[in-house]
């Protein structure tokens, strides 16, 4: 009801409104907050409800805030010095947006009403109190466009610029030592300026491309055998279709096996074997949402904008951040991962009252992943207590540029023979108080010893040997990752402490 109450005061600067549109429900827009062109924030509808006539509120996307409880204070759980995750946090104007003819309302802690019509000098106070002021109107160039704007002014410090074709194009304070978001790029229904990756940017491919992943996983059988296979998968396009709201892929897939196993009692092998195949895959690639049927999406349904926090498939316990990054390339890398700060066990999700629904992580999993704008999934690691897996891009074939390893489809289907097996392996495993770092061949690296929910106990480098021992006498019995990264790739291998 509250909408409904405040829409005559919204109307009342309507009368004779220019046609200035704050927000296009088609568009996604995109804000950098530090000036450049990374994308820290997109806004987009989500939900539409209407007040009345002409009259429509906007609801916007939701982001996740990560938060430090460095107070002294206890949080949610009892823990001090805890991280906090806001799931259900409201963009920086708000979490929905209030349209009634030529007026808008922000709504926040601090409502903003905005009369993009009134002329400069033109004053008025919100429902909070707020007066606001327009300061001035001029013209700009945007996208290589000119478009009338206004700067708008309010009591509490906020200043807005607007504009008539682009809409909300700067929010914050006047202040330079304050975070102030401007409109980098808009996309959606149009392309202008800077582009967030969608769906359709991350899994672009052409007839001929070839993306080549080392796949690994293990897991503990029914009985006391620890499996552990390597996979060297090349997928070719060899068909494209093109839907309104999907593409659709055939893609050739060689691939090579390595399977092996082990009795975890005594570490005597249970069986192994090889084996390679051809195979066609039908990949679907849905423009607006992650689905099944293309394998390159990760194991949780990630929402594809900045700071965007959705839910795992797998383990419904546990929610996943997206994080972006601009390269120098111009290409955005997209990491997700499991709610977990980097020197912390675990992730406290407190609620609050902005907060619709909470969950606490405490462990128990690894998740990550990462992908490339216009290539696609470049890494994955997912694993719990028994099981887990990997996937690394070693090699593409992508608009006639290559990088990386592409393996002949020959060496795949054994015409050499060629060993696949890891190129880390852990001796003796399970170990008590040492165990040693076995390379196939002398290299440089750095490793990690983490726990099963990513807690990261102790690190240490590798430098141009195939052989190096690591003294674990201090950690407690349990199952371990040991995580090689090195300039080619990145391995990860599960251990025991037994005693």
């Amino acid at each position: 009801m509250r909408g409904l109450a405040l829409l005559p005061l919204l109307a009342c600067f309507g009368a004779n409104a220019q046609n200035w549109a704050l927000l296009n429900p088609a568009y996604k827009y995109n804000y950098s907050n530090d000036g450049s062109d990374t994308i820290s924030n997109q806004l987009f509808v989500t939900h539409i409800d209407t007040l009345g006539p002409d009259s429509f509120r906007y609801e916007l996307n939701r982001i996740g805030e990560v938060e430090v409880n460095d107070d002294g204070s206890t949080a949610c759980d009892g823990q001090m010095n805890a991280y906090r995750v806001r799931i259900e946090t409201a963009q920086f104007c708000g979490a929905s947006v209030i349209r009634a003819n030529d007026a808008w309302l922000l709504e926040r802690e601090d409502t903003l009403i905005i009369h993009p019509s009134a002329s400069p000098g033109s004053t008025w106070t919100g429902v909070t109190g707020i007066e606001a002021t327009v300061l001035s109107s001029d013209t700009t160039t945007l996208f290589e466009q000119s478009d009338s704007v206004k700067w708008i002014g309010y009591s509490n410090g906020d200043t807005l610029r607007i504009s008539k074709d682009h809409g909300l194009i700067s929010f914050g304070p006047m202040s330079v030592d304050d975070t102030r978001y401007e409109l980098k790029g808009i996309g959606g229904a149009i392309e202008q300026g800077a582009s967030f990756p969608d769906h359709r940017s991350l899994f672009n491919y052409q007839i001929g491309d070839v993306l080549q992943y080392q796949e690994h996983s293990e897991y503990l059988d029914g009985g006391d055998c620890y499996n552990h296979s390597n996979t060297t998968a090349k997928y070719t396009v060899i068909d494209r279709i093109d839907l309104p709201t999907r593409t659709e892929y055939a893609m050739r897939r060689v691939a090579f096996l390595d399977h092996w196993s082990f009795y975890v009692f005594d570490m005597t092998p249970c069986d192994a074997y090889t084996a390679a195949w051809v195979d066609t895959l039908s990949v679907g690639v849905e423009h607006s949402e992650w689905t099944a049927d293309n394998p390159f999406c990760s194991s949780w349904k990630l929402g594809t904008w900045p700071n965007a926090v959705t839910p795992s498939t797998l383990f419904l316990d546990t929610r996943v951040l997206l994080k972006a990054a601009l390269g120098t390339d111009g290409r955005y890398t997209l990491e997700a991962n499991k709610l977990v700060a980097p020197d912390q066990p675990y992730s406290l999700l407190c609620a609050n009252a902005q907060d619709t629904g909470m969950w606490l992580i405490t462990g128990g999993a690894v998740f990550e992943s990462e992908f490339r704008d216009g290539i696609g999934l470049t890494f994955e690691n997912v694993y719990s207590f028994e099981s887990g897996g990997s996937r690394v891009l070693e090699g593409y074939l992508i608009n006639g540029v290559q990088s990386g390893t592409l393996t002949p489809d020959g060496v795949l289907l054994g015409v050499f023979q060629e060993s696949t097996k890891p190129s880390l392996q852990i001796i003796p495993n399970p170990t008590a108080d040492l165990l040693t770092l076995q390379l196939e061949a002398p290299m440089a690296g750095d490793w990690r010893i983490v726990t099963t929910n990513g807690a990261v106990l102790m690190t240490g480098s590798v430098r141009h040997e195939r052989r190096q021992g690591i003294d674990v006498s201090a950690l407690a019995e349990g199952v371990y990752v040991l995580d090689l990264t090195t300039s080619l790739s990145r391995v990860a291998q599960r251990f025991i402490i037994a005693r």
